[in-house]
């Protein structure tokens, strides 16, 4: 895997995400010990809509419009972990290879929590 690291913060006082660009602008290194950010890993995945996949994403997947939760988990990997239903979470070699075009980000875990408890509808 040869991905760019680069993150996103989503600031949890006034509920904004800043991304990559607005980071390197504006932010300085004290910026990146404030307690209120929270600090999201991008994946080196692109949507099927070309978007970049971080961290704490929501996407949903087509046709069946299962939702997964994007995870860094305790390992140092990152998971595409299923919302609301059976199965087990994807690993980023599995979900790169058969389901990157079919997926979309819906939202983000932060913007949209309710999504988090599966219901699609």
């Amino acid at each position: 895997m040869n991905r760019e690291i680069k993150f996103r913060a989503w600031d949890k006082r006034h509920n904004e995400m800043y991304d990559w660009e607005t980071i390197k602008a504006e932010f300085t290194m004290k910026d990146f010990e404030h307690e209120d950010l929270v600090w999201l890993h991008y994946t080196g995945l692109k949507d099927g809509a070309g978007y970049e996949i971080y961290e704490g994403d929501i996407l949903i997947e087509y046709p069946h419009q299962n939702l997964h939760e994007v995870i860094w988990d305790e390992y140092g990997l990152f998971l595409f972990n299923p919302v609301g239903a059976s199965g087990e979470a994807v690993d980023y070699y599995e979900f790169e290879e058969t389901a990157t075009s079919l997926s979309f980000v819906q939202s983000n875990i932060y913007k949209n929590p309710e999504l988090l408890v599966g219901d699609k509808n």
